[in-house]
């Protein structure tokens, strides 16, 4: 009955506001003709482009005929801006284009434009910014990033504001790795770091990042949101796009995606199949005390984290009509990881030498996903000011593990092992019913209801190695069966709207919980949870003037902890370290306050300034603590709270119209506050990371990039995170009016990234250095193809423009 009744009051505005606004009955009218500047002849093909001013969305769109002529007819009231664009040419911007009743026709008369090829400064550069604000978000675009080509989402995440990348690939957001990765607004069935080291980046339009998410969207991450927007080809015709890359330490990779668009018809295909390696150096050294005695590992080998696999899609968009949108789409994912480490461990006790031998670990593990998702979208009006959405979604993931830890002595004689399997699907049922409505007064009213089924499996063995029978055998306390239930029911309701100068967006959601966790050969693991929680969220904006606008938002957010880490096994990962899951865990929660502020430098670029306040409860991290003598388990724990106080500037600015320079800072005080066996300490620690992008454009066709990289020292619940610092670069070659180009890019060029990490328990201390193989390289060719040959009619609409 309680959760009606927080239902019944997200719903209750639908009575008091759900009522129809009448549809603007203005037709506008643009038109226009494009020449080459230099012939003077008449260009076919040309695309003309009307996106609103309000969010740049694309309203419609028209390509030229062969007299060079367009027509944009059936345009609803609003204010636009128009872009023409050529391949080749300088595009052609139109700031302004206001229709109302006072003016509906635009004739924007005879357009020239320039071919870049024949200039001497070689250069395309647009009005529209490299990164962009809207009231709840961050939009950077990275269709143009000259690094990026052949690679993977990852490496575009590398050069992206408020994120940061190690040198293993995984992604943090403001620090934290607790987000939530959406594609095109669809959760992956993919762990994140798995299905970004997946997604071709030829294949991404904008990344957006969202760091203080409203209640429309889902509370989960306390990170925030990173979706990933992928190119959609607008235009009538076939598109294909084709990369394939090598580079040295067995990487290499191939990716293509064709594209057919038809009036009611768009289909979009893309397949990848890459190969990366991330070798590496690797010390450690571990002390225990006991109090009468000390014990010393100290640990010097190799290790890597080979993987590689398919990734294919594909996505069907329908629309018969102005008012009905319906879209199918699936993607598979295979990836097959092999880590590996050789390394020679060292006892000690005492300084005393006790043994030496080689531990040879290996993996073998094949991830499996499928994504499934189906849409449709209702225009009550045609101009989308009212309008409902209905998705549903299913993700399924599948992981076959093995996990082989054999120890050798000096003779090369196997003495010892430990084998680990795991198996288990895990599948997500997702149902979304989305309302949008725009009031009489322009305010914008949403509400939404969410339902979410989620089951998972694991079948979990050990083995260990008896030398005299040789053989691996089974160790019962050490394996069991574990089922995951979670299911997650939401409502939202958000007003927003804009007065004179100041926009608004205040929203509540509440999320209902229910988690079960069952568990074999274990005693009183099963338990139960039913919770609900109530996030709020409020984002406001000003513009104070053309130049400055500024940004103010809260919102409060949970991070659920994944599956594994409830599973009360335990897992050989060394033979020195073993890890545990804890299923008594809490949600951990988090408050952020976020201020923006933005400058336009006219044609120059563009300054902004993000800061914040993040405080978050019932941090999670893994502990640490002695197993037995050497041996160490580490167990995921509420281990306390933390407090982030920083701010993120970020400087684009176009020095000539061949050198544009993008300099990206985090400056942030983090302090956290852990309670580990009933002693509690404080790590705090100033950090700052710059990320500076210079981009040339040179004579002859040439784009060289050059992108240099700094993370400072920074505090961890049980220790601390050394430096760590980097160059990349990259030149790209264009052929036949960039059809075909080839890059040639470089990364860790100095060889000076290295990973350093110091914990500490109270008796127990671990410092460990990663040195990555460097420098990598890459050389990728891209293929663009298109034909794009069906002109508009006069009085034709292009509806899914």
């Amino acid at each position: 009955m309680f959760r009606l009744t927080i239902l019944s009051f997200l719903l209750f505005p639908i009575a008091l506001f759900a009522q129809n606004s009448p549809q603007s009955e203005i037709s506008g009218l643009v038109y226009g003709t494009v020449i080459d500047s230099v012939s003077g002849t008449p260009m076919e093909y040309v695309s003309v482009a009307l996106y609103n001013k309000k969010d740049s969305s694309v309203a419609a769109g028209s390509i030229t005929n062969q007299k060079g002529k367009y027509e944009i007819s059936s345009v609803q009231a609003g204010d636009y801006y128009a872009i023409i664009t050529f391949v080749g040419y300088q595009p052609k911007v139109f700031s302004s284009l206001v229709i109302d009743k006072s003016k509906s026709v635009f004739n924007l008369g005879e357009t020239k434009l320039n071919n870049s090829l024949n200039l001497k400064e070689v250069t395309i550069r647009g009005d529209i910014p490299t990164v962009s604000y809207e009231i709840d978000k961050k939009v950077v675009n990275v269709e143009n990033m000259t690094t990026t080509v052949g690679q993977s989402a990852v490496e575009v995440l590398q050069n992206t504001p408020s994120i940061q990348v190690d040198a293993q690939g995984n992604v943090t957001l403001r620090g934290s790795s607790t987000y939530q990765l959406l594609i095109n607004g669809i959760p992956t069935a993919m762990e994140a770091s798995d299905a970004l080291q997946s997604i071709p980046a030829s294949s991404i339009k904008n990344i957006e990042i969202v760091t203080n998410p409203s209640a429309r969207e889902q509370a989960e991450g306390v990170g925030g949101i990173i979706n990933i927007i992928t190119k959609k080809k607008k235009l009538e015709g076939v598109s294909l796009l084709a990369n394939i890359s090598g580079g040295n330490f067995e990487r290499y990779g191939g990716d293509f995606a064709l594209n057919y668009s038809a009036k009611k018809h768009t289909l979009n295909i893309n397949v990848a199949y890459n190969q990366r390696n991330s070798p590496s150096d690797i010390t450690e050294e571990r002390v225990s005390d006991f109090g009468s005695y000390q014990t010393r590992v100290e640990q010097v080998g190799e290790a890597s984290w080979k993987m590689g696999g398919v990734r294919a899609g594909a996505e069907w968009i329908y629309t018969p009509s102005g008012s009905h949108v319906f879209t199918l789409g699936s993607t598979y994912g295979r990836r097959l990881m092999k880590p590996y480490d050789n390394s020679i461990f060292t006892e000690y006790s005492n300084d005393s030498l006790l043994r030496s031998y080689e531990n040879r670990y290996r993996g073998d593990i094949t991830v499996t996903s499928v994504s499934n998702f189906m849409s449709y979208r209702y225009l009550i009006n045609r101009d989308g000011s009212n309008y409902l959405n209905v998705k549903a979604i299913y993700n399924l993931r599948s992981v076959d593990e093995y996990s082989y830890s054999n120890f050798f002595d000096n003779d090369g004689v196997k003495i010892g092992g430990n084998l680990g399997t795991e198996f288990g699907p895990s599948n997500v049922f997702r149902f979304d019913l989305d309302y949008y409505k725009t009031l009489k007064n322009k305010m914008v009213w949403e509400v939404g209801l969410q339902a979410q089924f989620g089951i998972s499996k694991d079948d979990r063995d050990n083995f260990e190695y008896d030398p005299v029978l040789r053989k691996d055998v089974l160790q019962p306390l050490f394996s069991t069966d574990v089922q995951y239930n979670r299911n997650i029911h939401a409502a939202y309701s958000l007003i927003k709207g804009k007065k004179k100068k100041l926009g608004y967006q205040i929203g509540l959601r509440a999320e209902y919980t229910f988690r079960e966790i069952e568990a074999t050969n274990i005693p009183n693991a099963s338990q139960e949870v039913n919770r609900i929680d109530f996030f709020p969220s409020a984002h406001f904006s000003y513009n104070y003037s053309k130049k400055d606008e500024f940004l103010l938002s809260y919102s409060r957010r949970i991070n659920r902890p994944r599956s594994y880490y409830f599973e009360p096994f335990i897992t050989w990962v060394s033979p020195y370290s073993l890890r545990t899951g804890n299923a008594n865990l809490k949600p951990e929660y988090i408050s952020s306050f976020e201020v923006s502020w933005i400058r336009k430098m006219k044609d120059k670029g563009n300054f902004s300034v993000d800061a914040y306040a993040k405080i978050l409860n019932n941090l999670i991290n893994r502990i640490p603590a002695v197993y037995d003598t050497n041996i160490v388990i580490e167990a995921p724990a509420n281990a306390g709270n933390s407090l982030s106080l920083g701010m993120d500037p970020t400087w684009v600015y176009f020095f000539k119209d061949w050198w544009n320079s993008n300099l990206g800072a985090s400056l942030y005080y983090y302090s956290v506050t852990s309670a580990i066996n009933e002693v509690e300490t404080t790590n705090e620690s100033f950090n700052w990371n710059l990320n500076w992008i210079n981009t040339f454009t040179i004579k002859g066709d040439y784009k060289l990039q050059i992108i240099s990289k700094y993370n400072s020292k920074t505090a961890t619940p049980l220790g601390y995170m050394d430096e760590n610092y980097g160059l990349d670069a990259s030149i790209r070659k264009a052929f036949f009016k960039n059809k075909l180009a080839v890059t040639l890019q470089a990364s860790d060029i100095l060889s000076t990234r290295r990973d350093i990490t110091f914990n500490s328990t109270e008796n127990l201390e671990v410092y460990r250095v990663r040195n990555p193989f460097s420098p990598m390289y890459m050389v990728t060719l891209s293929l663009k193809l298109n034909n794009y040959k069906k002109a508009m009619n006069k009085e034709e609409k292009l509806d899914d423009f």
